[in-house]
């Protein structure tokens, strides 16, 4: 079942392909429930996600942190939930809060506490990328420079 937004709840942005779904998530629910929630809302759409079939079990979707949180096109790192090395985990988080503004006292990683958003230091608006099975991350972001060559065009045109 989803989890109802409310000022204590995470929104994350999962992307995939050109898609980009949002999910209302707690900061302690488990990684492997959050991919259940997901499979449910791509499932809500219908069988497939960009002509891919949906996998038959949610543990076939895998999740990854952007290498830069502030720069998406560096790419991304997967998350492996079966090797959950806590030092690992910790220093993602770090790293995490680092990129965005800076660490937040008292809001560190426990050590055992599990894979969850709060393990992993996402905040409201984190970005996490999405597969199903093993391959590459594919997440197409969007250019605006197709746009900025229109406006300078029509800009020279009427000058």
């Amino acid at each position: 079942m989803a989890t109802k937004p409310t000022p204590a709840t995470l929104t994350l942005l999962l992307k995939s392909h050109t898609s980009t779904i949002l999910l209302h998530t707690s900061r302690d629910l488990p990684l492997s429930t959050l991919k259940a929630n997901l499979l449910s809302a791509l499932a809500s759409r219908g069988p497939t996600f960009h002509s891919f079939p949906l996998p038959d079990s949610a543990e076939d979707i895998q999740f990854a942190l952007p290498v830069d949180a502030k720069d998406l096109s560096q790419g991304w790192r997967g998350i492996e939930e079966e090797d959950e090395d806590d030092e690992e985990i910790d220093d993602a988080g770090r790293q995490m809060e680092a990129q965005l503004d800076g660490p937040k006292r008292g809001k560190k990683a426990t050590k055992g506490a599990g894979m969850c958003p709060a393990s992993l230091g996402l905040r409201d608006g984190s970005v996490l990328a999405f597969r199903f099975g093993t391959g590459e991350w594919v997440v197409e972001l969007p250019s605006f420079e197709e746009e900025e060559e229109q406006e300078e065009e029509e800009e020279g045109q009427e000058g």
